[in-house]
């Protein structure tokens, strides 16, 4: 009751830095609100003048980038930890962040908040997104940018274990085709999540094996021969043939 009227004060403040930092303060506040799914807090509804003011950040298009990039990550925060009490929001809030995804300079801080909200133990429903979403972060997979790439194995990860149900095996084939170039001995980090990714799908979804046996498999096998190959990734490896012999 203290402090939400003046983060709400803040994040209309005429100085675009001010306002950045009060919604980095909104995503660090919810997470204190509401640390565990368990944790009951009368102050939940305090939050809620403050999400209307952090959505309409996330729609505008004339405001200053870090402002945009801090909205994604709070509305990401807001969502991850209270979406369960904001579900008549959510409809209008999640295709926002597909938005993001498609735009070249706020896809990085949209791919990092939808890891934040599909991690969330609050299992929040994606589906009027989730299809939509995979094609965009498959195409992600193909770009220059080491760390789009690593965040986005790490979400395509997220989703495949805790959102199988709503995937089928022809939403996961554009991502199943990027993968083959990256389980390399070039980036061993890079293959190691791409392995981690695999394994999921494998896992969730057997009937893919015979896509990746076809176009992945060879690729692991190659970089199973490298001297390179050791720690995180070769752990990485082994779970994923762990998986594929228990899958038959």
């Amino acid at each position: 009751p203290v402090l939400c009227p003046l983060f709400l004060t803040c994040c209309n403040d005429t100085y675009y830095k001010s306002v950045a930092q009060s919604l980095r303060a909104v995503g660090a506040y919810v997470y204190s609100l509401r640390p565990t799914p368990t944790t009951a807090s009368p102050e939940l509804m305090e939050i809620l003048p403050v999400f209307d003011v952090v959505r309409a950040k996330l729609t505008a298009t004339d405001i200053d980038q870090e402002v945009k990039e801090r909205a994604i990550s709070c509305m990401g925060q807001i969502v991850a930890h209270l979406g369960d009490s904001l579900q008549a929001e959510l409809c209008s809030c999640l295709p926002i962040f597909l938005e993001r995804l498609r735009n070249e300079i706020t896809r990085l801080t949209a791919v990092k908040a939808l890891i934040a909200i599909s991690s969330s133990s609050l299992r929040i429903d994606l589906r009027c997104i989730l299809a939509d979403c995979l094609p965009v972060l498959s195409s992600f997979l193909r770009k220059n940018q080491r760390a789009l790439k690593l965040s986005t194995l790490v979400l395509l990860d997220t989703l495949v274990r805790n959102y199988s149900p709503g995937l089928s095996l022809a939403s996961l084939a554009p991502v199943l085709a990027e993968l083959p170039p990256l389980v390399s001995e070039t980036d061993l980090h890079i293959a190691q999540l791409s392995l981690a990714l695999l394994t999921s799908v494998v896992s969730s979804h057997p009937a893919t094996i015979s896509t990746i046996q076809k176009s992945v498999l060879p690729e692991v096998l190659r970089l199973a021969e490298s001297p390179l190959l050791q720690g995180a990734a070769l752990a990485a490896m082994l779970d994923f043939f762990r998986t594929l012999v228990s899958a038959g």
